[in-house]
């Protein structure tokens, strides 16, 4: 797994050891300017929240730290395990492509029986008659490239192949970590839920209570108890859909981690979120540069643009190469009748022109070509997705940001209004419970701020995914030891 971490550290490179690299610790560097001015003007207008999550313990299921549970998904995670193991299919196919420069070697040993009759011959030196002999033969061949054009071709696309696999590696490393990241908000969110429809059922039991005393003592009405039991009812019904809601969120940090798990610790500070950029259109630049889906895609482009041309050179170009055998044999007898012992030592070049349909199969380059249109055509695809996918996760962004100030002034005025009513039961002016619909008021305005929190977080983490930039120190961030 040492691989994974030097992928996701910050993910500097986004290319082989060969020398192809790109912009993204250049681009990762610059953003801290624009990232202390955006934590500031954050700071300055009070979208500024955390919220910590000890998990919920519903069950004898262990509660685990996100930071743990990242650590133990990368040596179990599958789709991690299948990424690395197509980096080493790719190093293993540049390898064979190389060898095919070098000469090829060729070992044959055999042994035969032969069984002549010879009945009639007008060559005096044939012998007439039965005869039986043994042959054994031992030979050393070998073949040298001299001009071949596809093995060149074919060179350049495992190459490219190759670098794609690291690339697809990399972005593999990154859906985990952003994967993780969003099913912990869901989990932190639903514990959220949960919180409002418990204290719902709280404050409805504890209501219906009060109105069938008064019900029994004759100050209250049937109708006022059923109306109460009833939204007490759909409370309940609600809380035991979030729950079933929550175990769905469970069973994805199973699916990443292979962790069995009843609660996820994790704290959430959003002072120390920031977007790489507020802006639209240098979002779309630095996820074009650096998104590894993206630019997997581009060396899938390339690795086809050199299938197309070692396609057309095995169709229609020539080969050169050099050959050599040396060979022994015992013959132990002959048409002539006698046996012998042989040494033999053969070089030569051999030209190879294809003429028409060389092969047998027909022409490779016609395939070619289809399958270079193609991922010309799901390069564009990802692009449109890519910059789609920009816009709308910056747009929620923002929207999310509203709703937390707003979300903030609703949760602000009813703790006054909590206050005022309070404040009037205690001098008389008001009967107990009339505030019960002020505090479930209140409960759904504190479960619409942390949603809003939480789908600032979904965007904030799909946006540093889209534009390259997500790391495992995003983990850190949400990590309750931190």
């Amino acid at each position: 797994m040492a691989l994974l971490l030097a992928s996701v550290a910050g993910c500097a490179t986004l290319e082989s050891s060969q020398g192809v690299s790109t912009q993204a610790s250049a681009d990762l560097n610059s953003w801290s300017s624009d990232v202390d001015k955006q934590l500031a003007e954050m700071n300055a207008s009070g979208t500024v929240s955390s919220y910590a999550s000890p998990g919920q313990v519903l069950d004898d299921r262990p509660v685990i730290g996100i930071g743990e549970l990242y650590r133990t998904g990368l040596s179990s995670n599958h789709r991690i395990a299948a990424a690395s193991a197509q980096v080493q299919a790719a190093d293993a196919e540049l390898a064979n492509a190389a060898l095919r420069f070098f000469p090829s070697v060729t070992g044959r040993a055999s042994m035969t029986g032969t069984y002549q009759d010879i009945i009639d011959s007008d060559n005096q030196v044939f012998q007439q008659g039965e005869a039986y002999y043994e042959t054994s033969n031992v030979a050393l061949e070998m073949r040298m490239p001299i001009v071949n054009i596809e093995s060149v071709f074919n060179a350049r696309k495992t190459a490219a192949a190759r670098r794609k696999s690291y690339v697809e590696y990399i972005d593999t490393a990154q859906t985990y970590v952003r994967d993780l990241v969003l099913a912990y908000v869901d989990v932190a969110e639903a514990d959220a839920v949960l919180v409002e429809y418990r204290d719902r059922v709280r404050l409805l039991s504890n209501h219906v209570a009060g109105e069938r005393q008064r019900s029994a003592a004759g100050s209250g009405s049937p109708e006022a108890v059923k109306r109460y039991e009833q939204e007490l009812a759909n409370a309940r019904s609600q809380l035991t859909l979030q729950e079933t809601r929550r175990e769905v969120a469970l069973s994805r940090i199973r699916e990443l981690t292979g962790e069995t798990v009843g609660g996820v610790k994790g704290h959430v500070d959003l002072a120390a979120l920031a977007l790489p950029s507020p802006d639209a259109s240098t979002l779309t630049n630095l996820a074009l540069r650096n998104n590894a889906r993206y630019a997997a895609k581009r060396y899938e482009l390339e690795v086809f643009d050199d299938e197309v041309r070692r396609a057309a050179a095995s169709d229609f170009g020539p080969t050169l190469d050099a050959f050599g055998s040396y060979e022994y044999e015992d013959r132990g007898g002959s048409q002539f009748g006698g046996g012998a012992i042989t040494v033999q030592g053969v070089l030569g070049v051999e030209l190879s022109v294809p003429i028409f349909n060389a092969r047998g199969n027909g022409y490779q380059v016609t395939t070619a070509r289809a399958r270079n249109q193609q991922i010309s055509a799901e390069l564009a695809m990802v692009r449109r997705e890519t910059e789609s996918s920009i816009a709308l996760a910056l747009g929620n962004y923002m929207l999310a940001q509203q709703r937390i100030t707003h979300d903030r002034a609703a949760v602000g005025a009813g703790s006054g209004l909590i206050s005022l009513v309070g404040q009037r039961i205690d001098a008389g002016g008001a009967i107990q419970g009339e505030d019960l619909e002020a505090k479930l008021d209140q409960a759904s305005y504190r479960r619409q701020l942390a949603q809003a929190e939480f789908q600032l977080l979904r965007e904030w983490i799909t946006i540093k995914y889209l534009v390259g930039a997500i790391s495992e120190a995003d983990i850190a961030i949400f990590d309750a030891r931190s």
